[in-house]
């Protein structure tokens, strides 16, 4: 049995990432956040390398952009903070200030990022908004792999996605519950947790892993 993390009470602020890894899965988020699990892998392992490289805190500019790494980043509306791997500050003089900002997501992979991410880089632009004053309609992922910036637009959806997220973030966290395993094997075999979500599936074949997922889904109950 492990206790509930006293950093996520119902009436504090919840960080942006818990929003990630619950639109990833909301299982995942619960055992990250509230039971204090983690579980490193040969992905999350390069991951924490890449962000300690970046991580530093600091201010420079390139192409005439003003480039702040590691700014603290917080959304009263939607009770949410946490860290922009960089946030670009563009000159505009139509906005108060002189500038607009665009969050940068740094990630280890190379390939377009999956929709979780997106929640995650969506957050930090509805923080940036709350914090500048300004309307921010687009944010980019760096994939370090491949050395490739994908552009996102912070579209309706995917703001009211994000909005949602965090509040299903903040019940859940009220609630310390443990919520069902997603049906969907390919997201389970490429998170760290199983391990410690499902920690008899490592060791087992395919028919048992199927049966596990089923019982974490309540399909036996």
């Amino acid at each position: 049995m492990h206790e509930r993390n006293p950093e996520f009470d119902a009436e504090d602020y919840v960080h942006i990432r818990a929003l990630q890894h619950y639109a990833f899965c909301p299982r995942r988020a619960a055992l990250i956040h509230i039971e204090c699990l983690w579980h490193d892998d040969a992905a999350t392992t390069v991951g924490s390398q890449l962000h300690e490289r970046i991580d530093e805190t600091g201010t420079d500019v390139r192409s005439g952009v003003r480039v702040v790494r590691s700014m603290t980043l917080t959304s009263h509306a939607l009770r949410v903070k946490g860290i922009a791997d960089m946030v670009e500050l563009w000159a505009d003089r139509s906005v108060a200030g002189g500038f607009r900002p665009v969050p940068v997501e740094v990630k280890k992979g190379k390939r377009k990022s999956p929709f979780s991410d997106r929640v995650q880089l969506s957050a930090q632009a509805l923080c940036l908004e709350e914090m500048y004053g300004v309307h921010i309609a687009k944010g980019a992922i760096f994939h370090a792999e491949s050395h490739r910036r994908e552009p996102v637009e912070i579209t309706d959806a995917l703001r009211n996605a994000t909005i949602e997220a965090a509040a299903q973030v903040h019940e859940l966290f009220a609630t310390s519950g443990l919520p069902k395993g997603v049906d969907d094997r390919r997201k389970c075999n490429q998170c760290s947790m199983l391990p410690l979500c499902m920690p008899e599936a490592m060791n087992a074949g395919r028919a048992a892993t199927k049966h596990l997922l089923a019982l974490a889904r309540g399909d036996n109950e």
